[in-house]
């Protein structure tokens, strides 16, 4: 086993170096290794500007950064989380253990969110301890394939690209969409937030329109992630509005709109689970790629069986 050193990142030149690691490794990864709100985190140390309730660290071993862990202090939804990133060039699945373990000596009581994890590493969460509770996982699609028109099956809808006053439109069709899921809450506060990313644009997040021509009854909000992988960052549909077929529908006008914008690929997060958004997706073209999960704490590993 390797000696691993856990260094907390404190300063600004600090953050960009790891901000600058974590690009590095994406991109010979060929996946995210964090999520979007850790690279916020992130960017905000490097401005000066140190996020609350937050700890982050890089993990080094024989003189290099062979990972990085941002960890929550504060209670989240579903508990303290860190955010692990492990650039698997380094790694095998033996040290992957290793790693797993010496992050649950630093948060014995967190969950961790891995990103892409592959074959092998399943075996190393169960021997460090964690069981897997959430699967997210991620599928593609190549936009060459993108095929005719779908129509919708019981009503008449049109497509329209957002404006600013729709701001409590899409947060209302978001916050009936997600009600009693993982992704529930949003706002238009919220809403206004995600808009305020570098990345937003207006004309990629497209709203299906009743034939009222007033209502809104779902939604497709995509993000360009390079100049040629855009992703699906959310498919909606209103509940009043089920059954009529308008996400598959959305979902075309969304890969339409990005081919048509130079992109040759898309990509998505799904809750493994959620077996009628994969059916969706697998129907659209999209195949599976890589698998996101979020570990907790194996009751076994407490004495008594309990968790801490």
């Amino acid at each position: 086993m390797r000696a691993l050193q856990f260094v907390p990142v404190n300063s600004a030149e600090e953050a960009v170096s790891i901000a600058d690691w974590l690009r590095t490794s994406q991109r010979d990864d060929g996946l995210p290794l964090v999520d979007e709100s850790e690279h916020l985190r992130l960017e905000s140390l490097a401005g000066g500007r140190t996020p609350a309730d937050w700890e982050p660290h890089a993990v080094w071993s024989d003189g290099q950064v062979l990972a990085y862990a941002g960890l929550r202090t504060e209670e989240q939804d579903d508990g303290r989380v860190v955010e692990l990133a492990v650039t698997r060039r380094a790694v095998d699945a033996e040290e992957f253990r290793d790693l797993l373990q010496a992050v649950a000596g630093i948060a014995p009581d967190a969950n961790i969110w891995i990103r892409g994890v592959r074959r092998g590493e399943h075996r190393a969460c169960d021997d460090a301890g964690f069981d897997i509770s959430r699967e997210l996982a991620i599928y593609r699609c190549q936009l060459a394939e993108v095929g005719p028109s779908v129509d919708v099956t019981t009503t008449d809808a049109s497509v329209r690209r957002m404006e600013p006053a729709d701001v409590e439109t899409v947060a209302g069709v978001l916050a009936a969409a997600y009600t009693g899921t993982a992704e529930a809450g949003w706002s238009a506060d919220l809403v206004a937030s995600r808009m305020a990313l570098p990345w937003f644009r207006l004309d990629d997040v497209l709203l299906a329109v009743a034939n009222d021509g007033v209502t809104v009854d779902g939604l497709h909000w995509m993000k360009r992630r390079d100049a040629t992988t855009a992703e699906v960052y959310n498919l909606a549909v209103h509940p009043r509005a089920h059954g009529r077929g308008l996400g598959r529908f959305l979902l075309e006008a969304g890969k339409r709109h990005m081919r048509e914008a130079g992109h040759a690929r898309m990509i998505l997060w799904v809750d493994a689970d959620n077996e009628p958004a994969v059916r969706l997706y697998q129907s659209a073209g999209f195949l599976p790629y890589s698998l996101d999960v979020m570990l907790s704490p194996s009751r076994s590993r407490w004495p008594g069986g309990t968790s801490l």
